[in-house]
């Protein structure tokens, strides 16, 4: 049983905020796998992407709160905070992507890898905020009351 005070919430409150996505991850890459095998992790392999997102994250958060809240929040407004900014890092990459396939139009073998581009980093930022953030700053606003 949670307590509503101290630090007796951290240990059940870390484990409650990791549970949900670690299964939904592991979902996925049963899913994945079973479907495609091992090579069908190749197309989110994409490190471009991934970097927009998280480092824009931990930038933005590092821009209103301390960095350290990002990796534990003690408030459901960061938490949340960093849900909103993983979604708006996404959707930057996918800008970003999107403007770089249609200057490289000439350039036909460029066009795949840029697409890929600004489809796996809104897909990174989605996961990051529905799968990580929001759950966190949930079960932060459940303890906060």
């Amino acid at each position: 049983m949670l307590c509503r005070g101290g630090n007796m919430n951290a240990k059940p409150a870390l484990a409650a905020s990791v549970a949900g996505p670690s299964v939904l991850v592991l979902l996925l890459v049963l899913v994945i796998f079973i479907s495609e095998g091992p090579l069908g992790f190749r197309p989110f392999l994409n490190l471009e992407a991934l970097a927009i997102v998280v480092l824009g994250t931990a930038a933005l958060m590092g821009s209103a709160y301390p960095l350290r809240e990002l990796f534990a929040p003690r408030s459901a407004a960061a938490a949340a905070y960093a849900a909103r900014c993983s979604v708006a890092m996404g959707l930057l990459g996918t800008v970003f992507g999107m403007i770089l396939v249609l200057s490289s139009v000439v350039d036909i073998v460029e066009v795949p890898r840029r697409i890929a581009l600004a489809l796996t980093s809104l897909l990174f930022g989605l996961f990051l905020s529905e799968a990580v953030f929001s759950p966190m700053a949930a079960r932060r606003r459940r303890l906060e009351r």
